[in-house]
């Protein structure tokens, strides 16, 4: 298992994998602009050139209030961006 984190996104390979884990059509999605957008950084998993999994940071822009929020240490492009963790969830 290989992890790339901000890989080049393949609209319709990453449609494929969500289709397998969520259920429904197979359609293409335009996740590349969604991600450039939204996200703060991605991650696959790779089995040799096969995308099996995904994982994305987003941020909330601010909207939890800062009590709710705990410190945890991040490390590279996620604390370099000022995500924290909330509960068991990066926000």
């Amino acid at each position: 298992m290989t992890y790339v984190e901000r890989f080049a996104v393949d609209d319709a390979e990453l449609s494929a994998l969500h289709a397998r884990a969520f259920g429904g059509p197979e359609s293409s999605t335009p996740w590349a602009v969604r991600l450039g957008r939204h996200s703060v950084t991605w991650v696959g998993a790779y089995d040799a050139d096969r995308l099996v999994g995904f994982v994305h940071a987003v941020t909330d822009g601010g909207a939890a209030p800062p009590s709710s929020r705990t410190r945890r240490q991040l490390s590279g492009r996620e604390a370099a961006s000022g995500c924290t963790w909330t509960s068991s969830r990066l926000s």
